[in-house]
């Protein structure tokens, strides 16, 4: 979140917009973040800038193109509700 002059969140996690100060919070940013979580439940570790993944497991490719668009650079590139993210992971279950 941002006020004033200060950003809070925690480092890893704050979506770009946010850090260049481009933007206010949105459900774009939220979805930035959870796709940050996704990627750490995963593998134990935060995900690299720019973010690009290897795997030959059908699986993890797919949950990686879903962390891929979650951390999108991009916020209209991102899911743009968590009903949509939620209908993704679903079909990869």
């Amino acid at each position: 979140a941002t006020s004033g002059n200060h950003i809070g969140g925690t480092t890893g996690f704050i979506a770009p917009e946010i850090l260049s100060r481009q933007s206010l919070p949105t459900p774009a940013t939220d979805i930035y973040s959870l796709g940050v979580l996704l990627w750490t439940l995963i593998t134990g570790r935060l995900p690299e800038r720019p973010f690009t993944h290897r795997s030959r497991e059908k699986e993890l490719k797919a949950v990686f193109r879903v962390v891929k668009r979650c951390l999108s650079d991009d916020p209209r590139e991102r899911y743009q509700t968590i009903s949509e993210l939620q209908q993704e992971l679903m079909a990869i279950l």
